[in-house]
């Protein structure tokens, strides 16, 4: 009875053992492919930033421009010889941070392995939206800016034909904002003052030498600490609303 007793426990440890081994041995499979992590995760421009991506081949990696590029979209998969395997079944791509934030994402053997950000510190104004094509026509109908201090808003003014506006704009997760142009660019010669917390942006401003031809000029960088903005005669503040990111 013992040892019948004995041989039962012992095929029970072993039951349990195989059992343990097989539900890590799983873990461990599952855990092979998928995930994509970026480090650092934000930077100024110019900080260099590793993308890695888990997969058990070579995976997919793509770059996606966001509203702060010059054109909107998905640029195709970077080629093989960029992405490197640095450790078994971890492939890594070396990037350097510009003035737009980049958005990453990966496929491991044809299934989604992941998405993330780069958020580039890189505070500054345009004229948007960006269009998704490189031919649209579409006219610029906001100011947009990026990198806010967390837990402040943007102060905007706007001048046009010499009379000028100040208006108020939440920020989004990336300190980014957006306000809407009494006109579109083109019609009018705009200046654009921005600041929010130790931010103050270079102005921005945009003329129309010939019919649809616009000029915008802007410097490519900001003024710290801040001196707040100098619109000619701020009028009372209006709301508007961030509705993008970028």
């Amino acid at each position: 009875m013992r040892a019948g007793s004995g041989l039962w426990r012992r095929r029970i440890v072993m039951s349990g053992t195989l059992g343990i081994a097989l539900v890590v041995g799983a873990g461990l499979a599952a855990g092979a492919d998928g995930g994509l992590t970026i480090t650092p995760s934000s930077g100024a421009s110019g900080t260099a930033y590793e993308v890695n991506v888990s997969c058990g081949e070579q995976p997919l990696l793509y770059r996606h421009n966001l509203q702060d590029d010059y054109v909107q979209g998905t640029i195709a998969p970077f080629p093989s010889d960029q992405v490197a395997e640095v450790s078994p079944s971890v492939w890594a791509f070396d990037g350097t941070a510009g003035r737009a934030d980049a958005q990453y994402s990966a496929t491991c053997a044809g299934a989604t392995a992941g998405s993330a950000r780069f958020d580039a510190e890189a505070p500054h104004l345009w004229f948007g939206p960006r269009p998704r094509y490189i031919a649209s026509l579409d006219p610029s109908t906001r100011v947009e800016g990026t990198d806010c201090p967390d837990g402040t808003t943007a102060t905007v003014a706007i001048t046009a034909d010499g009379k000028t506006s100040t208006s108020n704009a939440p920020i989004d997760q990336y300190g980014d904002w957006s306000v809407a142009l009494p006109a579109p660019v083109g019609s009018t010669e705009f200046t654009i003052n921005a600041s929010c917390g130790a931010v103050v942006y270079d102005a921005l401003q945009a003329t129309t030498t010939v019919p649809g031809e616009v000029t915008e000029t802007t410097a490519s960088n900001i003024t710290s600490p801040p001196t707040g903005p100098t619109p000619a005669s701020p009028a009372a503040p209006q709301s508007a609303t961030a509705d993008f990111t970028g």
